[in-house]
C-alpha cells in the first residue's frame, strides 16, 4: 500500500510541476509555420511535440510567411525567430504587414519600414508611409 501511494505521489508531483505557471489548460495553436500554446490568456511559443520553448508571456502570437513570428506583449510587439529568440530589440506600438514580405512599423518617433527577418529598411522617422506599388512607397517626413 505504501508503494502504490508513494508512485502516486510522485506521479501527482511530477504532473503538477510540468503544468505552466499561469493556470488554466493548455491549448494548441497552429499559425503559419507555427505552433504555439496558450494557457489562461498567456501563450508561448513551441516545438512540434507541443513543448514551450518560450515562457507564458505572449498576449498573442502570429506566425509570418518567412517562418519568424509576430509577438504581441504589454501594448507592443516585435519579431521571435521560429525557436521565440527575439529577432527585433525594440519593440513597436504597430506592426502592418504588407505583401511584399516587409511591414509598416510605428514606434514613439514614427513610422519606418522593417523586412519580416527584422532588418530595418527605413528608420522610423516619417509621419506617414504608404505603399504604392509592391515595390515602391511613399514616406513623408515632418509636416503633413
Amino acid at each position: 500500500m505504501k508503494k502504490h501511494l508513494l508512485i502516486f505521489l510522485t506521479f501527482m508531483l511530477f504532473a503538477c510541476g510540468s503544468q505552466p505557471e499561469n493556470g488554466g489548460e493548455m491549448e494548441m495553436v497552429y499559425s503559419l509555420n507555427s505552433i504555439f500554446l496558450r494557457q489562461g490568456d498567456k501563450m508561448a511559443v513551441s516545438d512540434e511535440d507541443g513543448t514551450p520553448l518560450t515562457p507564458y508571456e505572449f498576449d498573442d502570437l502570429e506566425g509570418l510567411s518567412n517562418g519568424n513570428i509576430l509577438a504581441y506583449k504589454d501594448g507592443y510587439c516585435f519579431l521571435l525567430d521560429s525557436a521565440g529568440n527575439r529577432v527585433t530589440e525594440s519593440g513597436f506600438e504597430e506592426f502592418s504587414y504588407c505583401f511584399n514580405g516587409c511591414a509598416i512599423v510605428r514606434d514613439s518617433i514614427g513610422y519606418g519600414l522593417l523586412s519580416l527577418s527584422g532588418k530595418q529598411l527605413l528608420p522610423t522617422e516619417y509621419c506617414q508611409i504608404r505603399f504604392i506599388t509592391p515595390k515602391l512607397a511613399a514616406a513623408v517626413r515632418g509636416g503633413h
